[in-house]
């Protein structure tokens, strides 16, 4: 799939799929230069932008405006997914507004995470359950109403995500994301890994924000 467009699209009770907004791939993908903007997925329902379980690969993509009931407002990754000179910008969902990792491989390179809300946890990205490499990304401008305004892993009332997740961020920046919370206990305005392994090298994480209601 190269320069197209997949916009305005839902996944509702009436079809036979109900997750991936825009996309559902179990399969193989490959998307350049494309937009997804737009898509969503109803209630309990992940994957608002694009679902995958397969292999998915995508270059100099956006992701925009989508929004999910529950995981990945933009995406949620069950497989092998590789992002590359793409933007996650302005999605929604209750964990991982730009981004969910539940399980398998996902790799950002040179991606920009912007302006992501998380209703829950981890208003840019939240890995779950998976192993996420970044390198020169830049994460920034995200909110969540729980903890990782910018960056969520681990556990959370939806139950633990496994000592098994991973994020490595390497030549990163992370910056300006904010945790609002109604509750009292804000955690993590850049950053909130309650399970498993951050590791990051050469990033800056800096100018981030909690704020209580």
């Amino acid at each position: 799939m190269t320069n197209s467009r997949i916009s305005r699209c839902r996944a509702g009770e009436g079809n036979s799929a109900l997750a991936g907004g825009g996309i559902l791939n179990a399969g193989s993908l490959t998307m350049r230069a494309s937009v997804v903007d737009s898509c969503s997925t109803p209630g309990s329902y992940d994957g608002g932008g694009i679902e995958n379980f397969g292999t998915a690969v995508l270059s100099g993509c956006t992701v925009s405006n989508c929004d999910a009931g529950t995981w990945g407002g933009g995406i949620r990754n069950d497989g092998f997914l590789a992002i590359t000179n793409s933007a996650l910008v302005d999605n929604w969902g209750e964990l991982g507004g730009g981004i969910i990792v539940v399980s398998g491989t996902t790799w950002l390179v040179g991606c920009t995470i912007t302006a992501n809300g998380g209703y829950l946890d981890g208003g840019g990205i939240f890995n779950w359950g998976g192993e996420l490499w970044m390198l020169n990304c830049t994460v920034s401008g995200n909110s969540a109403y729980g903890s990782g305004g910018g960056i969520g892993q681990g556990p959370t009332g939806w139950g633990s995500g496994g000592p098994n997740s991973t994020i490595h961020a390497n030549h990163c920046t992370i910056v300006s994301n904010t945790v609002h919370s109604s509750y009292g206990f804000p955690s993590g305005g850049g950053v909130w890994n309650g399970e498993g392994v951050f590791d990051s090298h050469r990033s800056e994480e800096h100018t981030s924000e909690l704020q209580s209601r």
